[in-house]
């Protein structure tokens, strides 16, 4: 529902229509949001559709919508623009991405720790822009990793309506299923596990419990892919006080947050991964076409026409007050 509205206030601030599908396995927050919405919008001006795989094709080849905002996998991403095509229409893609952190060598790594791991595992690491892979200096690595493990002992797995629950179930089979092969390669592979691991066969629901891999290989699948998951793989890493020599070379984009002090991570080539802007985990983000509804019934959503002002980069020096980011 997040993402959803990050989509709709610009659009209808601008002027536009539009029309909403949720994903089929999480509907309910956007049907909810939709009904409320008809008490304020007049009729029209914001739909939200419900339905399985096969809405979508019909969304992004019909001719009456101009413009397509999609937020999902790059598998999707590459469907929803080859069918675009057929009616030309403007799409911004916002898709896999495989945000770090990383934890500068003058880091007060002992208070962030409850920070770090929250933002990898909040809401079971089913978010887009959550944390996937934990860099932190060599000089305290090992005791960082003791430490945000001892954290993580503390947390408690379990149905989320239990008040004493931290750490509730993915959200469906098919995740679920996903997420194992990334344990399976793990434990095939023979990486550090130091917390969870293991799926408990016997448990129903789709449990995952908490797991920390201490330095699998830059070019491991648990480094190299977005898992959606609470899998959190802690990599050491040395930096200068000026740059970072953390990887850029993972499969999907960074997210950082907007207007962060930081400097992007240099890029080595022109081919590599680049750093994401205001939460995208695809491209900078661009400013809003407007298009009075009044003046066309096509429904219209975000363009990519230039680039928004107050999320430029503000490029600094790393500093003791700016030692962390994704």
């Amino acid at each position: 529902m997040l993402l959803a509205l990050w989509k709709v206030a610009p659009a209808l601030i601008t002027g536009n229509t539009m029309v909403i599908k949720p994903s089929p396995f999480t509907p309910l927050t956007s049907l909810r949001f939709g009904q409320i919405a008809q008490s304020v919008l007049p009729p029209g001006v914001l739909s939200v559709v419900s339905g399985n795989d096969e809405l979508g094709p019909h969304m992004t080849a019909h001719p009456d919508i101009a413009k397509i905002s999609f937020t999902g996998s790059t598998a999707t991403g590459k469907h929803v623009i080859r069918s675009a095509a057929g009616t030309m229409k403007r799409v911004t893609l916002e898709l896999g991405g495989n945000d770090a952190a990383i934890v500068m060598p003058d880091a007060d790594w002992e208070a962030i720790i409850p920070q770090l791991f929250w933002g990898a595992v909040g809401n079971s690491g089913q978010w887009c822009v959550g944390i996937k892979r934990l860099y932190v200096h060599s000089s305290y690595h090992a005791r960082f990793v003791d430490a945000f493990v001892a954290y993580a002992r503390r947390q408690k797995l379990g149905d989320g309506l239990d008040p004493e629950v931290t750490v509730g179930p993915v959200q469906n089979r098919m995740q679920f299923e996903k997420i194992k092969t990334f344990l399976d390669d793990i434990r095939a592979k023979g990486y550090k596990v130091v917390l969870g691991g293991e799926v408990d066969p016997d448990r129903p629901g789709y449990f995952i419990p908490v797991t920390v891999v201490d330095n699998p290989p830059e070019d491991s699948m648990i480094v190299q892919e977005e898992q959606f998951a609470p899998i959190v793989p802690t990599l050491p890493m040395t930096m200068s006080t000026t740059s970072s020599n953390a990887p850029t070379t993972a499969r999907s984009a960074w997210a950082v947050p907007c207007g962060a002090a930081t400097p992007a991570p240099p890029l080595p080539s022109p081919t590599a991964s680049r750093p994401a802007w205001c939460g995208s985990t695809k491209s900078i983000p661009r400013a809003w076409t407007s298009r009075s509804a009044a003046t066309s019934s096509r429904a219209w959503a975000p363009s990519t026409a230039a680039r928004a002002g107050n999320c430029s980069p503000i490029r600094k020096p790393f500093s003791s007050t700016n030692r962390i980011h994704k």
